[in-house]
Parts: C-alpha cells; structure tokens; sequence
C-alpha cells in the first residue's frame, strides 16, 4: 500500500491509525504483522483503541536479556499534542533507573532495552519496564519485542495498560473475589504433537511475575495440565512479591519435581491476588535451549460469552491453534466456527469448570 499512496516512506517505520464508521463501537479488528523475510521471526500487534480523555497511566512490562538477542522498545503517541512520559526500567530485585521522555504529536519512538540496561548499571537478566505519564495515558502505546536472526529466535514481551484508579468491580469477570489473569496455552516440556517441533527437542517453559506496585503481596500461581490422555489441576503455589519485583518461575523445574505431571504437554495458568487490576502482570514462554523452538501463549484477565479472532493461516509453514477455555464456576457449551471464502465451518466444545 505504501509503494503506491507514499512511495518516500518504503523502507522507514511507524504508527498506522485506522478510522471507520459503524453502527456498533469496536466494530473492527485489526492487527499488525511485522516479518523478517527469510527468517522464522514475526510479531503480531494488535490494533488498540485510543482514549482521549486527559487521565494519568501507564505501560507496563518485562525485559528479558537473552545471550546476543536484539531488542525494540517501541514507544507511540497517537494524539495530536505533545505527551511527556516517564521510562523507568527495574531490576530483578525492583531498583529503579528512569528518563524523561518527550513524543511530538502522532511520534513513535524506537529504543534498545539492552542499551539501556547498560546504561543505567542495572544487573541481572530480566527485570520490570514502566512508560508512565500524568496525562494522555489512553494515547500512549508500546510494543517491546526480542529478536536473533543467527538462530531464528523471536518473542513478542507484551506490554499492559494499568490505570492506577482502577477497581475490581469493573473487571472481576466470572465473579472472582481477587483480580485474576489467565493464559491459556502454556506448551510445557513434552510438546504437544500438533506445534510441529521436532521428536527429542525439550521445550523449558517459563513464567515471567512483575509486581508494578510499590506494596508488596503474595501471587497464587494455579495450573491445569493436559497431557495425551489425561488431565487435571495442580496445587496452586504461592509466591510472595516484593515492590516492583520481577520473579521467574521455571515450569520446567516443576515438572521435574512432579508438581505438574513429566508427561503434560499443556497447560493453563491462572494467576490471582487480592490487589487492584494491573498491579501484577506476568508473560508466558516456552522455547528449547536454542531459542529456535518453542511458543507463547499471552495473559489477559477478560472472559466473555464470544470472541473475535482475526485472521486464521495454515500452509506448509504455519498452523493455527485455538484454545477454548471456561474460567466460570459452571459447565458451559462452546461453539468454535472458522469462515473460508464466506462458508462458516463450525465444532461444539463442552467444557467443564475450571478447563
């Protein structure tokens, strides 16, 4: 589209606004993907909805240094005047270093986490990010994602929105009595046949935990596991957070020590605490020690009697999965249906509480 309706931009980057008109609000979906030709790398970035109201916000999320991998902090403002936004990046252990940052209006910025963990003499290997601002929050945007050619590696670190006013009432979905997050898809160290990883390759899952308050608390970390022929829930585990800090928590190690069954190939996680929405958030990742393998399955604290998707891809170098899970109290009926050329092809799912 760009080598016809503004050639001088081939080979630069930035933001894309999409308006339309509709009879219902949130009427469209749409998604960005970014691919490195030759290279199994690709991110997928979601379209999000701008809030113009003048309220105080932030993004939050988690960098990871993985050997040589490259990294991208992209930083967009989508309103049409100048926003002042605070970086701060943390530690493992929550110790803080921070800059100012100034976005013109309808500016994106591109950064380099690991430029920056240099820079501000932080240690370790994963820590916390925070893009703050006193105004403008709803038109504040951020993508941070990993990447490593060499060895065909990428991960796409999602970053959350956390609105400080927030309250539990306005996002206890299912009737939860503590403010939940799930993800819904953790391949664990047996992997499923249908991800197409090769016989022999181990997958070492983990889950990245980022407390983003300055209060400390503890996490209940639940797993429900589904193996070849069998499946059930695992004890939930308890971890105490300290301010801003990040834990990692190797899922791998827990298969070792039968806490999950050795042979589960999935898994969902659940993740609850009595805070405000946002005060903790967490990423999922499952890749073999080559970083050439593996998958990612995102959180999100939202149920809903339908969803959405976009689009679905199969050909001889990608497959789609689709998770259908039930994080109410009741048993419930599910229809998945697929659209091919207009034609609607559709399956029913029954599934029980918690699945």
């Amino acid at each position: 589209m760009l080598t016809k309706a503004a050639p001088q931009l081939v080979g630069s980057w930035g933001s894309v606004v999409l308006r339309y008109n509709a009879p219902v609000s949130r009427a469209v979906y749409a998604a960005a993907m970014v691919r490195d030709v030759g290279h199994p790398i690709d991110f997928h970035l979601d379209a999000a909805f701008q809030n113009t109201d003048p309220m105080p916000g932030s993004r939050e999320g988690i960098w990871v240094l993985r050997g040589s991998t490259n990294d991208y902090l992209v930083i967009t403002n989508s309103f049409g005047q100048q926003l002042d936004a605070v970086l701060r990046l943390y530690d493992a252990t929550g110790k803080a270093w921070q800059q100012s940052l100034s976005l013109a209006p309808r500016q994106s910025k591109r950064l380099s986490v690991r430029s920056l963990v240099l820079q501000s003499g932080l240690l370790g290997t994963f820590g916390g990010i925070t893009v703050n601002t006193a105004t403008g929050a709803g038109s504040l945007n951020t993508a941070y994602f990993l990447f490593d050619e060499l060895r065909g590696f990428a991960a796409l670190m999602k970053m959350f929105p956390r609105d400080p006013n927030a309250l539990l009432a306005e996002r206890s979905w299912g009737g939860v009595h503590q403010w939940t997050t799930r993800a819904p898809m953790l391949p664990l160290t047996s992997p499923d046949p249908s991800l197409g990883i090769p016989v022999g390759i181990a997958l070492q899952p983990k889950i990245f935990l980022r407390n983003t308050t300055a209060q400390g608390y503890s996490v209940n970390v639940g797993f429900n596991w589904r193996s070849g022929s069998a499946s059930g829930a695992s004890p939930a585990i308890t971890l105490p957070m300290g301010p801003y800090e990040t834990q990692l928590v190797d899922v791998a190690n827990l298969q070792v020590q039968k806490l999950l069954p050795p042979d589960a190939n999935w898994a969902s996680v659940t993740l609850s605490a009595p805070v405000h929405p946002d005060d903790f958030m967490a990423i999922a990742m499952s890749y073999d020690e080559t970083g050439h393998y593996g998958a990612q399955t995102p959180f999100r604290d939202q149920l809903a009697s339908h969803w959405e998707a976009g689009k679905w891809e199969v050909d001889s170098m990608h497959n789609s999965l689709v998770t259908v899970g039930n994080g109410g109290k009741k048993s419930v009926r599910a229809q998945v249906s697929k659209y091919v050329l207009g034609r609607t092809f559709s399956i029913v799912i029954q599934g029980d509480p918690p699945h």
